[in-house]
């Protein structure tokens, strides 16, 4: 992409001018209401569905386009369509949950000729099908899963694993950018799983389940396993790197903001006590201080290692894997300058690779075990389930914190480790790999890396998610901050993504040898910047390897709609201690017009918006994707098309909206759609991430199976499982012998 630097307003068509104006006027006026289709889902598998044009004006710029016809391959987009009892979504009121914990709907739109056809299904693991099993027979009711927030889960046969967040190619080593490739689906809280590309259907696990190590309830079926959402892999090496932690007992504790006040206290204490000793000159008391704390700290990582971590109690440890896609997974326990492990506040969403290093986000995205205060009496009454969420609950920390580790140190950690004996190794289970840390101020879900980097510096392109909670929801009882009343119960179960701040798109230089950030450009704009949530780039979820040089980034934002925000989450974070936009200001939203919902380009070198595109008043778009042009330049930015998925407001005859796939091109954003896409007998809520493969291949067993059967069966020799092995044997395993 051309670095010339321009705005938008100096480059845009008559039609462009027109849409921005129009947008503008929209702040001043009350806001329009948040679509319903965003949490709408039948759960209805399609197979060729073919999409239509959307032949009804829509504001600022009419009626659809056609289709163009360089407009190729197969685009991936992952989503959560509601559970087995709920066959959809909204989720009834009595159970009314986060949509995030739904089963994975997997939809791909087939671009062939200037037609669109889509194929759609959902993703059925082990634990998809024992769900199923067991809502049919009572005498299983023990054993059913039930909401806990963000977790479906049973406590004799642990989480659901629903892989409902993302996809992630996996190329051979020298493929071309249009040759098929292996897919994965991803989320935050279990194994991936390849799939076929082909059928859409759960092939198998990445990783045994010895590979993984459990937070807690190891023993159990579907243990509580946790990773991230955005593994990543090194089409040049073959290499996929992933992450699995547990934040232990103690983070697990400090989910209650009483806890967690109390250790906030405690940490201040400590703090006020080292001054006073440093100021008597008593700084070698301080020093054995210090060195008695790590002392505790190294002594607990060592003990945790020699465990197996299969235990009742929340284990903390933090592992980077690595895969070379066929083989075993290489496992590294991630530890500070101490020795310590390295331990995870929040969730690793978002993981990058550079070509020396690795790096992990500790995410402003609350996943975890202490995911199950979310909702921790899922059978009492709405009313007394929210009297317990208002306990146990707190925002997100206020700040990102990357841990780096050098990829030449994995090699030279597994050798050490491989030297030592056997008993040495019984005690000391994984190698050790030191890390680099550094934190900014602000929470963070999503970002970007160069892959390109000097052995030092590495440069990261980061969205700032200021005072937004994505694993909180609109819930039965809420009320608006606004007028006191109920919130509509057709907004129940979205997640929390109304930010009550503006949010901020960074670029952070990072010198790896000092662990401090040595260069920082943050952008913070009205109305772009609010609720930032996805992002599409020239390689992102593409089959090729990474940009050497991240020079743009396509993010959207959700916007801010009134109707959405509640009472508890505005006083959650009315004192965000990184607010920009004073309280007052978003009192005062309504009135305002709230905020519309946005694609914008960011230029990374000057971290400036440099084309945009404004959605009308009552539309929402996510899953932003770049889908290159067939015949295209392979290094241009732009050179193709960015798709979204649109959630539009009602129709003008009253009928229920449909989600809608748009086209726009990528490198005039600002001139909107170039077609829209719908059909009436497609519906589906607030989407996820996305994928795009130029062709299909089917899955190829021979060259990576897990043998799910033979991990599972060990698990139900147990006296309160023993009755279920034959459901497993006769409705479970035939879907994966």
């Amino acid at each position: 992409m051309s670095k010339a630097k321009r705005s938008t307003a100096e480059t845009l068509s008559p039609k462009a001018a027109r849409q921005h104006l129009r947008a503008a006027r929209t702040m001043l006026f009350p806001s329009a209401p948040a679509p319903r289709s965003l949490n709408r889902a039948d759960r209805h598998e399609h197979d060729g569905l073919e999409l239509e044009l959307v032949n009804e004006d829509r504001p600022f710029w009419g009626k659809s386009g056609e289709v163009p016809k360089d407009l190729y391959g197969h685009l991936f987009v992952n989503t959560a369509a509601g559970t087995v009892v709920s066959k959809g979504l909204p989720y009834p009121v009595e159970d009314s949950t986060t949509i995030l914990a739904g089963d994975a709907y997997m939809m791909r739109f087939d671009f062939d000729g200037g037609k669109v056809k889509l194929k759609s299904k959902l993703l059925r693991t082990p634990c998809y099908y024992f769900d199923e099993e067991s809502q049919k027979d009572d005498a299983y009711k023990m054993y059913r899963f039930f909401n806990h927030g963000i977790l479906r889960f049973n406590w004799l046969m642990g989480a659901r694993n629903m892989n409902n967040t993302a996809f992630y190619p996996l190329p051979a080593p020298g493929a071309k950018r249009d040759d098929p490739c292996r897919l994965l689906a991803t989320w935050d809280a279990g194994r991936p799983w390849e799939i076929d590309p082909e059928t859409l259907e759960a092939k198998t696990p990445v990783g045994r389940r010895d590979e993984w190590f459990a937070e807690a309830f190891g023993t159990h079926p579907f243990p509580t396993t946790f990773s991230t959402a955005h593994p990543q892999w090194d089409a040049e090496k073959g290499e996929l790197f992933t992450v699995n932690y547990g934040k232990g007992i103690d983070a697990l504790a400090r989910t209650i903001p009483l806890v967690q006040n109390a250790y906030l206290m405690s940490k201040m204490a400590r703090s006020r006590r080292t001054q006073l000793l440093v100021a008597l000159g008593l700084k070698k008391t301080v020093a054995k201080r210090e060195e008695a704390f790590v002392g505790i700290d190294v002594k607990r990582s060592q003990l945790q290692d020699a465990s197996k971590t299969t235990g009742w109690l929340p284990q903390r440890f933090t592992h980077l894997l690595r895969w070379d896609g066929e083989g075993d997974i290489e496992r590294f326990q991630m530890v500070n300058q101490h020795g310590a492990s390295v331990g995870v506040e929040e969730t690793v969403h978002q993981m990058a690779v550079t070509k020396n290093f690795v790096i992990l986000l500790d995410t402003g995205f609350k996943v975890g075990l202490d995911a199950l205060y979310g909702d921790p009496f899922p059978f009492l009454p709405q009313g007394l389930r929210g009297s317990f969420k208002f306990l146990t609950t707190r925002p997100v920390t206020p700040y990102s914190t990357f841990h780096i580790v050098k990829r030449s140190d994995l090699d030279e950690s597994l050798a050490q480790w491989k030297a030592k004996t056997d008993k040495e190794r019984r005690f000391d289970r994984t190698p050790d790999v030191r890390c680099t840390t550094v934190r900014v101020p602000s929470a963070a879900c999503h970002f970007v890396a160069d892959f390109e980097d000097d052995g030092h510096r590495v440069v990261l392109h980061v969205a700032h998610s200021d005072a937004t909670d994505v694993g909180e929801w609109v819930r039965a009882g809420a009320v608006s901050p606004y007028t006191g009343k109920p919130v509509d119960p057709a907004l129940f179960g979205l997640p929390g993504v109304n930010a009550i701040d503006t949010n901020r798109v960074a670029r952070y230089i990072v010198d790896t040898d000092w662990s401090r950030v040595v260069d920082t450009r943050v952008m913070s704009r009205n109305p772009y910047t609010w609720t930032v949530a996805l992002y599409a780039e020239r390689t992102a979820g593409l089959p090729v390897n990474f940009s050497d040089e991240v020079r743009s980034i396509v993010w959207n934002s959700i916007g801010f709609f009134p109707e959405l925000a509640t009472k508890e989450m505005t006083e959650m974070y009315e004192n965000y201690i990184h607010r920009q936009t004073p309280i007052d200001e978003i009192l005062q939203m309504p009135d305002s017009g709230g905020r519309p919902s946005t694609v914008f380009r960011v230029d990374t070198d000057t971290n400036q918006i440099i084309d945009d595109f404004i959605l009308p008043p009552g539309f929402v778009c996510s899953s932003p994707q770049f889908v290159p042009r067939k015949g295209g330049d392979e290094q241009s930015d732009t050179d193709g098309y960015i798709t979204i998925m649109v959630f539009p407001p009602e129709r003008k005859d009253g009928s229920e909206a449909t989600p809608e796939l748009w086209i726009l091109d990528a490198a005039r954003l600002c001139d909107g759609p170039v077609c829209m896409l719908r059909s009436d007998k497609f519906k589906v809520g607030f989407t996820i991430h996305t994928a795009w493969l130029g062709a299909l291949k089917p899955y190829d067993p021979s060259t990576y199976r897990v043998d799910v059967p033979g991990e599972l069966r060990p698990t139900l020799d147990n006296r309160r499982r023993g009755k279920l092995k034959k459901l497993f044997e006769e409705k479970i395993f035939p879907h994966f012998s």
